[in-house]
């Protein structure tokens, strides 16, 4: 579950703020009503940087995928 706080209450309750991302509940702080950053333990925040973006990291670039399309002009278009 993640527990949201204002950015007042964050910086007032730091210490719990802390204790319980520490404890894997995930802390969302907002800033004017909007998502601003997200407070998690480091176990978790090491979990994601070994999996989710090494994923992208080792994804095919751009300039490495070759043309799929058809080299003709497409299909006609009927003029309005």
């Amino acid at each position: 579950m993640t527990r949201i706080w204002k950015v007042e209450k964050a910086k007032a309750q730091l210490a719990a703020l802390i204790r319980q991302a520490q404890s894997g509940e995930v802390q969302l702080i907002t800033k004017r009503g909007e998502a601003a950053v997200v407070v998690l333990d480091a176990k978790t925040y090491a979990q994601s940087e070994r999996t989710g973006w090494s994923t992208f990291e080792n994804a095919p670039q751009v300039e490495e995928f070759e043309g799929v399309r058809p080299s003709g002009y497409g299909r006609e278009i009927d003029p309005l």
